[in-house]
């Protein structure tokens, strides 16, 4: 029996399942750390044992079973990102990434064995959030690159996924969802995937088939997007509406898109809920040619500075092929 905050699990190809989580033991805040295998959780074990207050921890399985873990650290009145690793799951290896200092730290690891870890903070005090990613090449750290659209709103609460040797990093600016591509070899440009609606605190994975699957809170629900490998962003599907304080939105996918989140009912309890996606069969009619509309984009440098370029989308045309829509969502529990 383990009891903390800010959980997150992950899962590896061979079916064990991670987790990660903070947790006050003895007045300090340390991050925990158990393994699902065999139809048992491990002893939680403190991956941190550090003297200053640990929190937002966020973990990642590569394909080599390597586990990687970050989180916020408290070191003399800052807040550093702190990164613990393990080949066993038993013996680990931690300390500072350097260079990165802020909160709300995630990581990824991609089929070369790059370990790549983003995060947000400010440029100076005073000025808006950015969010910043640094890659370890197994011998150095390269030095962070800075993403924001227009340095005039915060860019916070970043979320990145692997695909092989691509990587994928969005975040929230003001009130919209930006993504941006580690191609195998540079960043692309970064480009605004939300509408006019407010799109909140973004979740991202790969599915089969390498489509990119996108999430993200509203201000009463959830909203889901989709990109197949060779083709351009479907349209937004709400997976829920209605809702009050959505948040905490998680996405995993194969075949389909899952999605979990965090939401208050009417009678004020706040329950974890649960939707997927089904499967509707193509029917048969006229392909659509459908012209993409210009859109903003931000051109990412490794100093901390960011300019907008207007980037018009190209002309897609879309066949007949099996869609989806989102299941009403379920609650899973209640507090």
């Amino acid at each position: 029996m383990a009891s903390g905050v800010d959980p997150d699990l992950a899962r590896d190809a061979a079916g064990h399942v991670y987790l990660a989580f903070a947790n006050r033991f003895a007045g300090n805040d340390d991050i925990y750390f158990s393994r699902w295998s065999e139809g048992g959780w491990s002893p939680p074990q403190n991956i941190s044992e550090t003297a200053g207050a640990s929190g937002n921890p966020r973990l990642a399985v590569g394909a080599d079973g390597q586990v990687a873990v970050v989180w916020a650290e408290e070191v003399a009145g800052m807040h550093l990102i702190f990164l613990a690793r393990t080949a066993n799951g038993l013996d680990w290896s931690l300390g500072p990434v350097p260079d990165a200092q802020g909160g709300h730290p995630v990581v990824a690891l991609d089929s070369l064995g790059n370990l790549w870890v983003a995060w947000q903070d400010a440029l100076d005090l005073g000025l808006p959030l950015v969010v910043f990613c640094s890659r370890w090449t197994g011998s150095q750290w390269m030095l962070p690159t800075a993403f924001s659209a227009s340095l005039m709103a915060d860019a916070a609460l970043p979320a990145m996924a692997a695909d092989r040797e691509k990587i994928g990093l969005a975040w929230q600016e003001g009130t919209a969802v930006w993504l941006v591509e580690w191609t195998g070899s540079a960043w692309g440009t970064p480009a605004q995937c939300s509408g006019a609606e407010a799109a909140l605190a973004p979740a991202l994975t790969w599915g089969e088939g390498d489509g990119i699957h996108l999430a993200w809170a509203t201000n009463d629900g959830v909203t889901y997007c989709f990109r197949p490998a060779a083709g351009f962003w479907q349209p937004a599907e709400a997976v829920a509406g209605g809702q009050a304080s959505p948040a905490g939105v998680r996405i995993a996918a194969g075949a389909v898109a899952h999605a979990i989140w965090l939401a208050v009912d009417s009678g004020g309890v706040r329950g974890l809920y649960y939707s997927e996606q089904t499967v509707i069969e193509p029917s048969a009619t006229p392909s659509v040619s459908a012209t993409g509309n210009p859109v903003p984009a931000a051109t990412a440098t490794s100093s901390p500075t960011a300019t907008l370029t207007p980037v018009v989308g190209p002309t897609a045309t879309r066949s007949p092929a099996a869609a989806h829509r989102a299941c009403l969502p379920s609650i899973l529990a209640g507090s």
